[in-house]
């Protein structure tokens, strides 16, 4: 016990050593943050008082007991240092050139000066010293040893000795479970240490720490207070039911119905916040500036609550839009359903119209051009009326806007556009090219591959020539680039397959299979081919031709006679049904 006092008292000196300075007036120091000296008397700042009025300087820094001119001296842990010489700051107790030294955590440090050998090179007070084999300790430089170490300015062994903060503790008195609390040691088995706050014979099995209160193992930490055990969850200091409470910002606790409305706290069950206001409302209710209005009555305008289906004006007030319209702030009454305002007149849109400020217009026999009512065969550019005979008008491009010229010749009809305006031109022999020439049309020649086709009875299909093919009705099977026939063919996907469409001329004998088998006796059956299916489409081809389908009508073959024997011609895909269904005698 006297052992711990004497490091106690030895601690409290270094202490007050290198305590800072303070400020004197005449003989009594005042602390310059609360108070102020006037002509030799310290007044408090308390009040909103901050200045002196026709004052002295009687006010001076103190260092210690000591009174110094803060230009000429300064303090560095207790004692007085003069300036001169370029001595301008303090590194822990030694004065030094800011211009050719720096303090790097109370460690001073030659500016610019770097070590050949591993290192750096440091100033220990007056001293030079390398960091890989000696030390510095309050000035001094010592050797460097694993178990030499420095403790605010104090040297010590650390096989003997143990630092806490700024003091220095005898490891004989301690035990190898003690370690540093703040700077005093403390038994870390019977002990708690909680942020520096030290709490003596409490065991940590059973205790922890709330920021620097102690607590009991199994109790709750919100933020800084210590709550008894329970299910609860925290919101800022304190406790709250997630069942029936909510946090807001780890600040408030709320109910769950509960809300914030600016700095009104409601219920959101029965209002509703509109413009940080309490406002009654359900959930009808909408808001309507800061007011609340039931929808199912009510209409919004303007930030006006009207009756359903009105409108709200500042000039004509409330009205109802399918009787009345706001004209230029006057309050007009409809005559029918597409009556509208044009400026302060109503007027009937199905049979005029309204061009700039308020000029009214038959909209059969005129139109507005730039706010002007002009003839509807006249025509309009860029807002003006322009004569068609000697006028045209060159359209916008990406760099000039529609623009009025002059016709060259009477029967131009088209304009050209450039930088300068336009030039007309006749669009039957002319044609105007992205360079803004205008050049003559050449016959248009028609070529598939290198070779020329004629495009009103020849086919190219992806520079395949198929000559005579249009006449004879047939297309592009793409992406194949083969020819066939729409009436009796199928392209799917470039693949050409034969189309199950029953001609006209045997549609009006089309049969079901079943009953076509059991009526009649099969001599033949064969696959069907696209030369029988082209005579047939052309109307030509036995007479005796019918359809025979299956169920929902799906296409089977064609049957015919020949030579008084019955043949049946099916499609691709139908043979196996056709055998199922059908003996051939």
């Amino acid at each position: 016990m006297i052992l711990l006092l004497t490091f106690v008292a030895v601690f409290l000196n270094r202490y007050l050593a290198s305590s800072d300075s303070l400020y004197v007036c005449k003989d009594t120091k005042y602390d310059i943050i609360t108070h102020t000296c006037c002509n030799g008397t310290v007044h408090s700042r308390s009040g909103g008082m901050e200045d002196c009025c026709n004052t002295s300087s009687d006010s001076l820094y103190v260092c210690k007991d000591t009174k110094y001119d803060i230009i000429t001296h300064t303090c560095c842990n207790g004692t007085v240092h003069s300036r001169s010489g370029g001595m301008e700051d303090c590194c822990n107790n030694v004065l030094y050139k800011t211009e050719t030294h720096e303090c790097d955590n109370g460690v001073l440090r030659a500016k610019g000066q770097q070590y050949t050998t591993p290192g750096n090179n440091l100033v220990c007070g007056d001293e030079l010293y390398d960091t890989s084999e000696k030390m510095c300790c309050n000035s001094t430089v010592y050797p460097k040893s694993v178990q030499r170490r420095c403790c605010n300015g104090v040297l010590f062994n650390t096989s003997t000795h143990k630092c806490c903060g700024s003091n220095v503790w005898p490891k004989s008195a301690l035990n190898e479970t003690v370690t540093c609390c703040g700077s005093y040691p403390y038994n870390q088995e019977k002990s708690v240490c909680c942020e520096n706050v030290l709490y003596n014979n409490k065991n940590p099995a059973y205790y922890g720490c709330c920021k620097t209160k102690l607590m009991a193992r199994g109790d709750m930490c919100c933020g800084s207070k210590v709550h008894k055990q329970s299910n609860l969850t925290c919101c800022g200091n304190e406790t709250f039911d997630q069942q029936v409470q909510w946090c807001e910002e780890n600040k408030e606790i709320l109910g769950l119905s509960e809300i914030r409305c600016g700095n009104i706290i409601y219920n959101r069950e029965e209002k509703m916040c509109c413009e940080e206001t309490v406002n009654p409302g359900t959930k009808d209710f909408l808001c309507c500036g800061s007011k609340s209005y039931n929808r199912t009555v009510r209409d919004c305008s303007q930030g006006n609550i009207v009756k359903k289906g009105n409108l709200w004006h500042p000039s004509c007030g409330e009205y109802n839009p399918n009787t009345h319209d706001c004209c230029q702030g006057r309050l007009m009454k409809k005559n029918g359903t597409h009556w509208y305002c044009c400026n302060r007149t109503m007027i009937n849109y199905d049979v005029d119209n309204c061009c700039g400020a308020g000029k009214i217009f038959n909209k059969r026999n005129q139109r507005c051009c730039g706010g002007n009512v002009i003839a509807f065969e006249d025509k309009c550019c860029n807002g003006q009326r322009i004569d068609s005979k000697t006028e045209l008008c060159c359209g916008r491009t990406r760099y000039t806007d529609e623009e009025i010229i002059q016709k060259e010749e009477p029967f131009h009809d088209q304009c050209c556009p450039n930088m300068a305006g336009g030039r007309s031109y006749n669009s039957v022999k002319f044609d105007c090219l992205p360079n803004d020439r205008v050049v003559k049309k050449q016959p248009r020649r028609h070529l598939c591959g290198r070779k020329k086709y004629n495009d009103t009875t020849d086919l190219c299909c992806k520079n395949r020539f198929f000559k005579g093919a249009i006449r004879r009705n047939m297309k592009c099977c793409l992406p194949s680039a083969r020819a066939y026939n729409p009436k009796i063919q199928a392209c799917r996907l470039g693949k050409l397959k034969i189309r199950k469409q029953c001609p006209t001329k045997c549609e009006t004998h089309g049969r079901m299979l079943r009953e076509f088998c059991q009526n009649n006796h099969l001599a033949k059956t064969k696959k069907i081919s696209k030369k029988f299916l082209r005579r047939l489409s052309k109307g030509r081809g036995p007479k005796s031709c019918q359809c025979v389908y299956r169920k929902r009508k799906r296409l089977v073959g064609i049957s015919f006679q020949r030579k008084n024997r019955l043949v049946l011609n099916y499609f691709p895909g139908q043979k196996r049904f056709v055998k199922k269904h059908c003996t051939m005698h």
